[in-house]
């Protein structure tokens, strides 16, 4: 008995001798066609071309969300026609770079919230944060250029020590654009992971930036740091983008 593979593809016959009342043998089959294969390629694609030939059934309409699983994660489930993408914990270089590119993306989120990338909040109001890292030099202050610009609106800021600076050189931070805006802290500790998150005041000063503003590190007392240490900045800001035109 010869029986033709569906698909046509790799192996083309099955041959088939079966026991007859004289034999000796045991029934035997015969695969003639392609080469073995480990990936069982030959049945993908037999399947793909015809799936219903070999008790399979058509993708688009029938395939269960539970059906498809990637690893041990099962990266879609359905109810009542609703497909939810789920078990996600993280996103290429590619698609995040995709996603920032367009914020029409997420014109159905409500907030998006991200590290180190803009985050939409609705409504053309936009969220983000400049990142920098600086080494304490010997000098009498160091201006940690995140480059806020007029208009944007300063929300607040976190330093880290990341390696300590000198015994005993306390320092003192502040928001500033060519003049105090506004101290951020005040005596901070020298140490390796000292840290500060401080929410701009709003209430003493405008929080809306009015020319480019860094954060200055200044050594506590005066007199020059010695040059040693090096601290990680984050500064939170806010700004508006126009409204989309009219219908």
């Amino acid at each position: 008995m010869a029986v033709v593979y569906p698909g046509g593809v790799g192996i083309t016959t099955i041959t088939d001798t079966e026991l007859e009342a004289s034999d000796a043998t045991f029934p035997c089959m015969t695969i003639a066609g392609a080469a073995e294969q480990t990936d069982y390629s030959d049945i993908k694609k037999a399947v793909m071309s015809n799936p219903g030939s070999i008790g399979g059934t058509t993708p688009a309409t029938s395939i269960v969300t539970d059906d498809i699983q990637i690893g041990d994660s099962i990266p879609f489930s359905d109810s009542s026609g609703t497909l939810t993408l789920q078990n996600v914990d993280a996103l290429d270089a590619t698609t995040v770079a995709t996603l920032n590119s367009d914020a029409t993306y997420f014109s159905n989120l409500l907030i998006w919230r991200v590290g180190g990338s803009q985050a939409i909040i609705g409504g053309g109001y936009n969220f983000d944060m400049y990142q920098k890292t600086a080494n304490i030099t010997a000098v009498a202050s160091v201006t940690i250029p995140i480059g806020l610009l007029a208009g944007e609106k300063m929300i607040g800021a976190q330093i880290r020590i990341d390696s300590a600076l000198a015994a005993g050189e306390i320092w003192d931070a502040e928001w500033n654009n060519g003049g105090a805006v506004q101290s951020i802290v005040t005596g901070a500790a020298v140490d390796k992971n000292t840290k500060v998150s401080v929410f701009f005041d709003e209430n003493a000063n405008s929080a809306i930036a009015t020319g480019t503003t860094h954060i200055v590190i200044t050594k506590n007392g005066g007199g020059a740091f010695t040059a040693q240490g090096t601290l990680s900045v984050t500064a939170f800001y806010a700004f508006l983008d126009n409204p989309a035109p009219a219908a």
